[in-house]
């Protein structure tokens, strides 16, 4: 039987169906070419080299179920649908990036709002503690000092700084819930 000749595609085909690896060797040699630049048209080299190889895949594994009246046309019909699910898996997943990005500027932009809403609650607590206690709480929580720092620094006592950090906190506490 003379494998090359087109005309006996469908003899190919039906060696394939008989587990002839050498028939599939040859079909891939007849029609690599022309499924790759096809799929190469569309999609980057790789992916239609890819896409090319699960053509041969499929009629390989699926030989004993095909019933085949035109192999090139199976072969280009099939790489035609594997190229169009290509697109629409890729057109799916850049929506879902779009979307994603979308939501990505939406959580920032509301944390931002949250940030400064909250920094205004914060500035409006601190606006209505007394100024000394107000002072203390300052150089504790936003400068860092230690206690022993404060009282050195303001010139009283370690426990007079606890107590004013300990009024402060509770302000905040009774401030926030009364806004809440």
């Amino acid at each position: 039987m003379d494998y090359l000749s087109p005309e006996n595609d469908l003899e190919l085909f039906q060696k394939l169906q008989e587990d002839d690896t050498k028939a599939l060797s040859l079909l891939i040699d007849r029609y690599w070419p022309e499924l790759c630049a096809t799929a190469c048209k569309v999609l980057p080299r790789d992916e239609g080299e890819d896409l090319a190889q699960q053509v041969f895949i499929n009629i390989w594994e699926n030989r004993h179920k095909l019933t085949l009246s035109h192999v090139k046309g199976f072969l280009h019909q099939d790489l035609k649908y594997r190229i169009l699910n290509t697109l629409r898996k890729r057109k799916v997943q850049q929506e879902h990036l779009a979307l994603m990005e979308n939501l990505q500027f939406v959580n920032k932009t509301e944390l931002i709002i949250s940030e400064k809403e909250l920094q205004s609650e914060i500035n409006g607590i601190m606006e209505r503690l007394p100024k000394r206690t107000r002072e203390i709480f300052m150089l504790s929580r936003f400068e860092q000092l230690s206690n022993k720092e404060i009282a050195a620094k303001l010139n009283l006592s370690i426990r007079t700084v606890e107590k004013q950090i300990s009024n402060a906190i509770t302000s905040f506490k009774k401030l926030k819930e009364n806004n809440c």
